[in-house]
């Protein structure tokens, strides 16, 4: 139950990210440097697990991880892994290729279905899409929306929410306030097929945003639904 988004332009990067979860969950942890391997990265930490769903390093390298519910249960089983320890062992890659290449080593039949995607400033994406049996690779140049999921509706939420993004990008070039803009967006109305969320049971707890230059990642987070909060004040990490 997520929306993620990538614009990229001649410096490097946005990455957008609204993050949706059951409200018996708690609130993720705002975003704070951290160390992989010596490597520095910035982001935000999911209370329950330890883990993270996004994240971005010194090396200008943003991986992103969303469930894939239409290929498993919604409900994870006590003897699976946390899908966010493993993003979060994955943030100290040097580039997007790399972190997909290490993916591919690792063994997975220990977590239950998900998607990474990994940016860099190579303006290509690099997904992989784990089933629970296999794991495929794809990219994308697209500007606009990378994926998104519904644990409630995949292929609604897909039409829907690839609708509004789709929609912007005829009336030209995508730009970061429009891509803000999206993320709260309520069209065709507001529930569980908008993409900024809500449920009875579920709804968007909070949007992330990662801007790439060229010497400077910067992260700026909206804790609970980005239609009703405020981003607060943004962490800055040097690049190499």
């Amino acid at each position: 139950m997520c929306t993620l988004s990538w614009l990229p332009d001649s410096s490097g990067y946005w990455v957008l990210f609204n993050r949706d979860e059951r409200r018996t969950r708690g609130p993720g942890r705002r975003p704070s440097r951290q160390r992989r391997a010596g490597v520095r990265a910035l982001s935000p930490i999911d209370r329950d697990a330890g883990g993270t769903w996004i994240g971005v390093n010194q090396f200008g390298v943003t991986a992103a991880i969303l469930n894939r519910y239409h290929d498993a249960a919604i409900e994870p089983t006590p003897a699976k892994v946390s899908r966010g320890l493993l993003l979060q062992s994955l943030l100290d890659a040097p580039s997007a290729r790399a972190l997909i290449a290490r993916l591919e080593a690792r063994a997975l039949r220990a977590y239950l279905p998900f998607t990474i995607a990994a940016f860099d400033r190579g303006a290509v994406v690099r997904l992989a899409d784990w089933s629970g049996r296999r794991l495929t690779r794809s990219r994308t140049t697209t500007p606009g929306l990378v994926r998104t999921s519904s644990g409630l509706d995949q292929r609604g939420a897909e039409r829907s929410r690839g609708a509004r993004f789709a929609a912007v990008a005829r009336s030209g070039s995508i730009s970061p306030a429009q891509l803000r803009a999206l993320h709260r967006d309520h069209q065709p109305a507001r529930g569980a097929l908008s993409i900024c969320m809500h449920r009875p049971d579920a709804r968007t707890q909070s949007l992330t945003e990662i801007r790439v230059a060229k010497t400077t990642a910067t992260v700026r987070y909206t804790p609970g639904s980005p239609c009703r909060s405020r981003m607060v004040t943004p962490l800055r990490l040097s690049l190499s």
